[in-house]
């Protein structure tokens, strides 16, 4: 019976410092957890967010969406951390016949994005955009 609980300690100490020192790479998957980490920017505080949909296949293959709605002091929050991680001024320009772009993004003229495209697979991207005309922030992860 002591073994027993020494096992189980050890076992909750060891997901406490886990969940210490990794975070991000532990559940739960939160919107917030996949902005932060697929932008690089710090998410200001009471960030709201609209939408989290994870379609993923059981090969790998898949797509999340994360938006969120911005205040002005958030939108102007992630615009200068844009700037200062040198994200690309919108339109998206990048263009290839392997890389699916969702729609509505070549719509969007104001704003800032970052787009970060596997070196093995061009298919395979993730995309960052703040939005300064609808004052939103976007996520996608695209992998196939």
């Amino acid at each position: 019976m002591k073994k027993r609980y020494r096992i189980l300690i050890f076992i909750g100490c060891l997901l406490l410092v886990g969940y210490t020192f990794y975070p991000d790479s532990l559940p739960p998957r939160t919107p917030i957890k996949v902005a932060r980490l697929v932008s690089g920017l710090k998410m200001p505080e009471g960030i709201k967010f609209v939408m989290l949909q994870d379609d993923w296949a059981l090969n790998g293959d898949g797509t999340t969406h994360v938006k969120a709605k911005l205040t002005n002091k958030q939108l102007s929050e992630l615009v200068r951390q844009a700037t200062e991680k040198n994200y690309n001024a919108l339109p998206v320009l990048e263009k290839s016949s392997e890389l699916f772009i969702p729609e509505g993004i070549a719509d969007i003229e104001k704003g800032y994005y970052k787009l970060e495209i596997d070196e093995n697979d061009p298919r395979d991207y993730t995309l960052s955009i703040i939005d300064s005309n609808k004052k939103e922030m976007t996520v996608y992860i695209w992998f196939m």
